[in-house]
């Protein structure tokens, strides 16, 4: 790898390029841009920078991203009900990317920034505990 070069720097680079070229010049930016990524022998890691592309075109929009993991499988309807609920926690418009964790019983967990939000069966019961073992018995 370039060392001069991050990750961060080529996301950088082709966001702002490809947010001052017509829509018809896209394909070729981004043939140039994998050309680079083979010449800087960086391709191997085109998916963290993806990774950044988007996240970076994303908030030029005022879209934050919140990595998501589910119990179950994907599904849109899902997705969506989580991201409402997010943006109304957070007061900015929400994109989750969506990943199944099989430790998970039921319920999401969802990381957006430094904020983290638990909303997993296993989350709920841990707070349960912690709420029972410190209030006082009647």
């Amino acid at each position: 790898m370039n060392p001069r070069r991050s990750l961060h720097a080529y996301a950088e680079a082709f966001v702002s390029l490809v947010s001052d070229l017509p829509a018809a010049r896209v394909p070729a930016l981004r043939a140039a841009f994998i050309r680079l990524l083979v010449h800087d022998r960086v391709l191997h890691r085109t998916e963290q920078i993806l990774d950044e592309i988007d996240r970076l075109l994303l908030e030029r929009e005022g879209t934050l991203r919140a990595d998501v993991q589910v119990a179950t499988g994907e599904d849109e309807e899902r997705q969506a009900v989580i991201e409402r609920l997010l943006t109304l926690i957070l007061g900015q418009p929400v994109r989750a990317r969506m990943s199944v964790d099989d430790r998970l019983i039921a319920g999401f967990r969802a990381r957006v920034e430094d904020v983290a939000v638990d909303a997993s069966l296993r989350g709920h019961l841990t707070r349960l505990k912690s709420r029972l073992r410190h209030s006082p018995l009647s």
